[in-house]
């Protein structure tokens, strides 16, 4: 009997010492696989991190970014998350990191990023030199005008040289937006045309830094193509994907030795069941995360997509709009003319006028006596029908010359412009809407002009009448729209747009100027409107201040100094 107790000690000892052993294994295994854990959200954040930099280099590259600050804030997140990578040590798991490091996936990964950088930096360039000239084209353009009109230039040579600037600076802005061999070639052929007439007459100096810089254009566009494609093509994804499954393999190995050390005791056991029901509840809380971010950005990028698409739609209509007005204006010409000719020559001439109106009271029954108020009426119906003519023609020139100034593309040029007049033609434009649904009642105050860009201006007013109507819509009663004008003292333009319909919550209010945000149902609004609206107002130094109570209205105060300050870009 006393000879068993050493041996139950020995087995007690034995047991803690397996239990000892059980649990330091079972620690070790834990902790490695929290360090794997680290090592695998560190990837996933690259990976995020470089998803987002690639979106913001194509951006860039596009020309779609306003600066860089959030390439450089996506850049400098991805080298933060790199560097973590790169690292040889681990306060946890100094193996798991040691592995990344020398593995050939992510020295590949490492090359393959830094030649993205070099491509990405060039994109950069190639943009920026590409957007410089683009800009100052037209300045050059008007300065080569005026240098030609001082030299005595054959009238059509100068006619030529003319033809070939202009159709070299449309295709120049057309090969920047959507590069394509034929516009190449088409610019190219323009380019030798100038330099051949450069070299037979003595032209200025202008014409040369002109032709040099669409080849610095085409030049540099076909290296941001050249560098486009190959940043696509290189696919850093695939070595970081081997890196995450490598981690991901190191973890199931931790989780597996930590499961068969759970076997030896009952509490290492309990403990090892616990923490993979933790790790299982993690991994799947992180799967739902990265699900659920997969499906935003998808959203995200369809919306950008659709809105891309919309404003092409919308381009394509405003040229197709300008060119149509154009070409009915000159019918119009001649039924306007044919109108006031009939009217001159039939309402001056008395012997014709006599001769109609006896002809009407003939063929009428009306006794004699009354014959002479019958001639008296029809001589009165000719000089209203005429009339009527006339003003109905009026409307129609009215509209179209509203259609065609609207849909000019200014390119965000500053010049004087009247608030009132944009106002005119955006009502004009917007009437088919408006008339069944509110009378408009205008107060003008007769302003000043203002400098400033006209399409962006008017742009602002429509998508505000516009919105107008359509909250004022499916009601009983007709709706009423006040638009006033005023000055203040402080030399600033008041434009005051009210509507009576239903108003906004104080919630909506808050958030109308934000891009995408809108109450309308899919398909109806994109969301962006007023966030365009706010973004031009501001670019001309002005403001935009809104009023709304549920159930009375709203009313919108665009806010436009006299003068533009010197710097401003409406374009921006």
């Amino acid at each position: 009997m006393w000879n068993s107790i050493p041996d139950l000690y020995l087995r007690v000892a034995l047991g803690l010492a397996l239990l000892t052993v059980c649990a330091l294994l079972f620690w070790k295994a834990a902790d490695t696989r929290d360090g794997a854990d680290s090592a695998i959200a560190i990837i996933q954040r690259t990976q995020q991190q470089e998803t987002r930099w690639n979106e913001q280099v194509m951006l860039a590259a596009f020309g779609y970014a306003r600066n860089y600050d959030a390439l450089n804030r996506a850049s400098d997140a991805l080298a933060d998350t790199v560097h973590q990578l790169s690292r040889t040590s681990h306060q946890r798991a100094p193996g798991v990191f040691a592995q990344l490091s020398t593995s050939t996936d992510f020295t590949a990964f490492v090359s393959k990023l830094n030649e993205k950088r070099e491509l990405a930096e060039r994109m950069k360039s190639a943009r920026a030199i590409i957007s410089s000239s683009v800009t100052y084209l037209p300045t050059l353009g008007g300065l080569l005008d005026r240098a030609m009109d001082k030299n005595a230039i054959d009238e059509a040579l100068l006619d030529r040289i003319r033809q070939n600037i202009k159709g070299a600076s449309i295709g120049l802005a057309a090969y920047a937006a959507h590069p394509g061999v034929e516009i190449a070639t088409s610019l190219r052929t323009q380019i030798e045309t100038l330099t051949q007439i450069s070299r037979s007459v003595q032209l200025p100096a202008e014409l040369g830094l002109f032709a040099s810089h669409i080849g610095v254009v085409l030049r540099n566009t076909e290296v941001l193509s050249e560098s486009t494609h190959a940043f696509s093509d290189i696919d850093t994804a695939t070595a970081l994907q081997q890196l995450l499954r490598a981690c991901e393999a190191r973890r199931a190995q931790c989780i597996s030795t930590a499961q068969w050390m759970s076997t030896c005791a009952a509490i290492a056991g309990l403990l090892c069941i616990a923490l993979f029901l933790q790790a299982a509840i993690g991994s799947a809380r992180r799967y739902r995360i990265v699900s659920k971010s997969n499906d935003d950005l998808l959203t995200s990028k369809a919306e950008v997509e659709t809105q891309l698409i919309q404003a092409a739609k919308m381009s394509a209509i405003g040229q197709m709009v300008a060119g149509v007005a154009h070409e009915i204006n000159t019918p119009l010409a001649y039924i306007k003319a044919t109108f006031e000719f009939l009217r001159d020559q039939i309402l001056t001439n008395p012997r014709i006028m006599a001769s109609a109106a006896e002809l009407a009271a003939e063929r009428g029954d009306a006794p004699a006596d009354e014959k002479e108020a019958v001639k008296e009426a029809y001589v009165a119906d000719i000089s209203m029908l005429l009339d009527d003519g006339l003003h109905g023609i009026e409307q129609i020139s009215t509209l179209v010359m509203s259609l065609k100034n609207f849909s000019r593309l200014d390119h965000g040029k500053l010049s004087e412009f009247s608030v009132e007049d944009g106002l005119s033609s955006a009502l004009a434009i917007a009437r088919n809407s408006i008339k069944h649904v509110a009378e408009v009642h205008t107060s003008f105050a007769n302003v000043p002009r203002i400098m400033g860009s006209p399409s962006h201006i008017n742009q602002v007013f429509l998508n505000i009448i516009m919105n107008a109507a359509q909250a004022m819509q499916g009601r009983n009663k007709t709706g009423r729209l006040e638009i006033t004008t005023r000055e203040t003292d402080n030399d600033m333009i008041v434009v005051t747009i009210t509507d009576d319909g239903p108003g906004m919550s104080p919630e909506v209010l808050s958030r109308i100027f934000d891009l995408y945000f809108t109450t309308k149902p899919p398909g109806q609004g994109s969301g962006v409107g007023l966030a365009i609206c706010y973004r031009i107002i501001k670019n001309h130094h002005g403001r935009i201040e809104v009023q709304s109570k549920p159930g009375i209205g709203t009313t919108f105060s665009v806010f436009l100094p006299v003068r533009v300050r010197s710097g401003a870009d409406p374009s921006a």
